[in-house]
């Protein structure tokens, strides 16, 4: 028993470097996180309904379970001296300020062998940054020190179904809420009308919130005994954000703070990309697993997001 705990805290010690889309995020589950993800011709405990639900019936009984995923993203950035304004930016590389993001995820399910039901949640997407990237005591120490802070999470929550079609054919669907919640404030420039002096720094604020829903279908297949092909998709439908655009301007020397935008009412559509993959598992072997998996991330529908105000004006671009 020693020796079991013993491993049990080693694993929980052991920090993986995912490099990856960046907003992606995958670590629902710690042993299919620990197979790096390849887990749909496995899937057979409750992160299954993330991964694969048609796994959920190959085991019997209540079973739950839980994650939780730790992620610090350090990045560096070196401003470019031709397309900034100097004054105020500083050259040097810099570091994003520190920030640890907590994820968490859980669910449970029961099954009889040929049918099962659970719930689970997780958060598909996600994490943010804060820079201090321009040297603003020096422009006008009423701008706030963090320069640019952006935060984005999504949430879905999924009840899951799974059906043995055969003895070695399975079906699982899943059909989630999903919330999702966005903020970005950053500083734009405006270059005086004669091109010369400082430039005027204006802060934008923008924050919004919505639900929408998504779709997680998947198949197992045991052709023979000690081979399992699985193979899922999640579908994420657009969710619909409303929320709030502020801007005001900072006048150099210590100058007064401008309302340029008031609090307006915005609207806009996110998109979330749908996710397809394939795998296999085979455990002929003797305490032995062998599996991988091959997925597709439909990062194109992360084009322009358009914001507009309640009537239908464009408001802002990301």
């Amino acid at each position: 028993m020693k020796r079991v705990l013993t491993v049990v805290f080693a694993m929980m010690l052991i920090a993986t470097s995912l490099f990856a889309a960046g907003v992606e995020l995958t670590g629902v589950g710690i042993r299919s996180t620990n197979l790096g993800g390849n887990y749909r011709a496995v899937s057979n405990d409750w992160s299954g309904m993330f991964w694969n639900p048609a796994g959920l019936v190959w085991s019997k009984g209540l079973k739950a379970g839980a994650s939780l995923e730790f992620v610090s993203p350090s990045v560096g950035y070196s401003a470019l001296a031709d397309n900034t304004p100097l004054s105020v930016t500083s050259t040097d590389e810099i570091k994003n300020e520190p920030k640890t993001f907590y994820i968490p995820a859980a669910g449970f399910y029961y099954s009889n062998e040929k049918m099962a039901y659970g719930i689970g949640f997780w958060a598909p997407f996600g994490l943010g940054a804060k820079w201090d990237l321009l040297n603003t005591s020096i422009y006008n120490n009423k701008y706030p020190k963090i320069d640019y802070e952006d935060d984005l999470q999504v949430i879905s929550i999924q009840p899951t179904f799974a059906y043995k079609v055969s003895n070695n054919l399975s079906f699982g669907l899943g059909i989630a809420l999903t919330l999702a919640e966005i903020s970005i404030r950053k500083p734009g420039f405006t270059t005086p009308e004669k091109g010369e002096g400082v430039r005027v720094i204006t802060e934008s604020d923008l924050q919004g919130s919505g639900t929408g829903f998504s779709a997680n279908i998947g198949f197992q297949w045991k052709p023979v005994e000690n081979l399992a092909l699985g193979a899922s998709m999640r579908y994420y439908g657009t969710i619909g954000m409303d929320g709030t655009l502020s801007a005001n301007t900072y006048m150099p020397a210590g100058g007064d703070v401008i309302s340029m935008v008031p609090e307006t009412d915005i609207k806009a559509d996110l998109p979330l990309p749908m996710n397809l993959g394939v795998g296999f598992a085979y455990t002929g072997i003797k305490d032995l697993l062998i599996t991988g998996d091959i997925a597709l991330t439909q990062w194109s529908s992360w084009d322009v997001i358009d914001f507009t105000d309640t009537q239908g004006k464009p408001v802002k671009t990301i």
